[in-house]
Formats: C-alpha cells, sequence, structure tokens
C-alpha cells in the first residue's frame, strides 16, 4: 500500500472524544491533535481509565499517587485546550502498575472496558474518537487494552463508525529516534550501558495508511500555520513538563544527561530499582533506607527472582538500566515535528 499521510483539517465545530489509560497519554499520543482541533473550534473531552499512579513514586501509595497525577492531568488538559476531563469508571476500579499486573486496564474484562467506553460514547456524543492505535503507540499494554476496547465499542455505533482514530508513530521516526539516543550516549561508553526503551515501541510502517491532525511545517491546516504551530509545539513542550520537568522544553542531549545521572529519574521505578540493587547488592537494604515495598523485606533469595515474581518486566529482573518510551517519544517529536499526530483508522 505504501505510507500515505492525510490531513484531516478540523474545519467547522464538533465535540472529539479522546480515550486514554493514564494521564500524560493525552500528551504524547494525542497531544497535537487536540490543540489542533481546539484551535479550530472543537470542543474536547477527555476520558482516563487509570490514574497512573505507575509514575509517582512509589513511597506515596496509589491513592496519593493518582491525586497527584490528576493535580497534573488538570494541569495538562489547560495547555492543550481540552475543555472537559473524567475518570472513564470510578477511580481506582483500574491501576496503573507499570505492566500486566494484577488490577490493571491489561488484565480488566473486556466487556467491562468495552461498556464504560460505550457509556462515555452515549454521553458525550462525539462527532470524533481519538485514542491510541493497535500497537498501544508504545507497546503499553493497558493502552493496547484501550485500545482495542475503543475500537470494539465504536463498530456498534453507527453514528461514530468511520470517525475513530488511534495515534501511531511512524517506524522510520522511531528508528531514526534510537540513532538520534544512541549517538547522544555515545560519550558516555565507559559508563554502564542504557537500553533504549522498553523494546515494544515499534512504530507503524509503510504499508499502514496514516491519517494526520495537525499542523505540519507547511501549514496546510490553517491560514495562520506558522503561528499556530509554534503555538502547537509550545503548548505540548509545556504540557510534558507538567508530568517531568523539562521534558518538554530541555535541549534532547540535556534530558538524556540527566536521566543518565538520576538515581531514580521521575516516574521510573523500575530503573530506581535496578540502580539501587546494583549499588547496595540486597532488597533489604534497599527497603531499609528507602522505605519501599515492605511485603518483599522478609523474603529472601537474589533481587532480580523477587522483582520477576513481582510481575516487574523482564529488563528489570535482568538488571539492565534503560532510558524509558517517554525519552523516545521526545525524539521523535524532536525530529518528526511537534506540530502534529499520525493515526490509523480504526
Amino acid at each position: 500500500m505504501g505510507e500515505v499521510t492525510m490531513p484531516l483539517e478540523p474545519r467547522g465545530t464538533g465535540t472529539a472524544l479522546v480515550v486514554h489509560a493514564h494521564p500524560d497519554d493525552e500528551v504524547f499520543a494525542t497531544g497535537a491533535a487536540t490543540l489542533a482541533l481546539g484551535h479550530a473550534g472543537w470542543r474536547v473531552v477527555l476520558r482516563i481509565a487509570t490514574g497512573g499512579e505507575a509514575a509517582e513514586h512509589p513511597a506515596v501509595g496509589e491513592t496519593e499517587a493518582r491525586r497527584l497525577r490528576l493535580a497534573k492531568l488538570s494541569r495538562s488538559c489547560e495547555l492543550l485546550t481540552i475543555a472537559e476531563y473524567d475518570w472513564l469508571t470510578e477511580p481506582g476500579q483500574w491501576v496503573d502498575r507499570g505492566g500486566a499486573q494484577a488490577g490493571t486496564l491489561a488484565r480488566a474484562q473486556r466487556s467491562d472496558v468495552v461498556d464504560a467506553v460505550r457509556q462515555a460514547l452515549a454521553e458525550v456524543r462525539p462527532a470524533l474518537v481519538l485514542t491510541v492505535g493497535s500497537d498501544g503507540l508504545t507497546g503499553h499494554p493497558d493502552h493496547v487494552a484501550m485500545s482495542a476496547a475503543v475500537r470494539e465499542a465504536v463498530r456498534s455505533d453507527k453514528a461514530i463508525s468511520g470517525s475513530t482514530y488511534g495515534a501511531r508513530v511512524r517506524a522510520a521516526d522511531v528508528a531514526a529516534a534510537h540513532a538520534e539516543l544512541a549517538r547522544l550516549l555515545a560519550p558516555a561508553a565507559s559508563e554502564p550501558e542504557l537500553q533504549i526503551g522498553s523494546g515494544r515501541m515499534v512504530g507503524a510502517g509503510a504499508e499502514i495508511a496514516l491519517t494526520e491532525i495537525g499542523l505540519d511545517q507547511s501549514g496546510r491546516a490553517a491560514a495562520t500555520a506558522d503561528v499556530a504551530g509554534s503555538w502547537i509545539e509550545e503548548r505540548r513542550r509545556a504540557a510534558l513538563d507538567v508530568y517531568e520537568s523539562g521534558l518538554g522544553t530541555r535541549p534532547l542531549a540535556d534530558v538524556v544527561a540527566g536521566r543518565r545521572r538520576q538515581r531514580r529519574p521521575p516516574g521510573d521505578r523500575h530503573l530506581a530499582l535496578t540502580e539501587s540493587v546494583a549499588e547496595q547488592g540486597r532488597l533489604a537494604d534497599l527497603v531499609a533506607e528507602q522505605g519501599r515495598l515492605p511485603d518483599l523485606i522478609a523474603q529472601e533469595g537474589p533481587l532480580p527472582d523477587l522483582i520477576a515474581q513481582e510481575g516487574s518486566p523482564p529488563d528489570v529482573a535482568q538488571g539492565r538500566r534503560r532510558l524509558g518510551d517517554s525519552v523516545i517519544l521526545r525524539a521523535v517529536f524532536d525530529l518528526a515535528g511537534w506540530q502534529r499526530d499520525f493515526f490509523e483508522l480504526l
């Protein structure tokens, strides 16, 4: 088929429903799209399935993490011209635990998630629905589950069928981002190797037709393209900074250098465990110092085995250090443009 990029110009007004698994997905997956739609007069409504609890320090507990994340979501929505945001269901029904553990969206009954999306469709009655693509954008299990549930929910709604899109990144952009991050990491060859990303984010190949929502560098979507494009980039960068200071606005080289220096990068509890264990050797010492994982404090055995039993990603159990997928997406935006998002038709 070949890759096709079709600019979807948000002319006129209407309501767009955006459905995501976690706070911050509205920035990474659909930030440019919602800004372009808002700029054109659309009303954008957001529904979130979990509180993004895994992104906050685990010592605060899931309830407090949810509260902290919701405050950040509120500010992000202001920046992204999202008129209304709310939970997809009751807060805490599904929890972000960093993977496919019990209680997460990925482990939920599909029918429960589909029913929640159908309820949102009935309440909002949108003309356009946005979520993540079939690959979950980054391959995160919660993202994949959300995409599948939205796709199933809209198939029974003739009013919105054919107007539902899932965010994707292009494979070529992901490859270019990896190359750029490898270049930035090259001067630190004497330091422990950093894995770039989770390994789950591949991107859409040339065989997948993609629809563009946003403003590209040529400004096809609006007469005020230069002004609006700059405004979209500024707002999206600022929204990323809400979740992690500097992630959107600092130079990419500084972001990478900061991640290399940090003992615990914000939102990356798995890397914190890996680095702390490498330095201290035993789980008991880690818990005594940082007050975390009390349920494991009495257990004996190598930490990688204990972590693996808890269902953490394989890269943690194998003792690897990594840059998160958020840094790859930041690099993709720098290389491909902050002013537009790409989508597949769901």
